[in-house]
This record gives structure tokens, sequence and C-alpha cells, in this order.
């Protein structure tokens, strides 16, 4: 396999990899400056697996940035 080759059919996976990724986040707003990643954890297990989730912080006021991101382990979205 050629370099050229190589670095397409590794463009075309990473895509795939984005996309899928993609439908398995769900972006939260709204949320508590207080609120931790464990407690948006619990709080989103009811409706399903749960492979990560992030809330950005904002690092000089020492709080979040009151939103938030949910990963699920599967595509399926969130049906409930």
């Amino acid at each position: 396999m050629s370099a050229s080759s190589e670095f397409l059919s590794s463009a075309k996976t990473s895509k795939a990899a984005s996309t899928l990724q993609s439908r398995r986040s769900l972006y939260v707003g709204g949320l508590d400056e207080t609120i931790s990643d464990a407690t948006l954890r619990a709080a989103m297990i009811p409706f399903g697996n749960i492979k990560a989730v992030d809330i950005p912080r904002d690092y000089q006021k020492g709080t979040n940035k009151g939103f938030g991101f949910v990963v699920r382990l599967n595509s399926i979205f969130f049906n409930s």
C-alpha cells in the first residue's frame, strides 16, 4: 500500500469514527455551575449506558461553564 492510499484509508477511518462519535454524543446545556461529572452521569444513566461525561471547566472562576457532553456506548441515542 502506498503512502497516499494509506493516508486516504486512515482519513476514511477517522471520518467514520468521528461520525459515529457524533451520533453518540449529546450536548447538555443550562447546567448549574456546581454540577459535577458524577452528578450528570447519575442523571443520565436511566436513559442508557454512558461511556463518558465531560463538563468543561472555567479554571479562572473554579466552576464549570454551564454545559457538558454525554457520550453513549451505542449509537441509538436516548429514545426515551
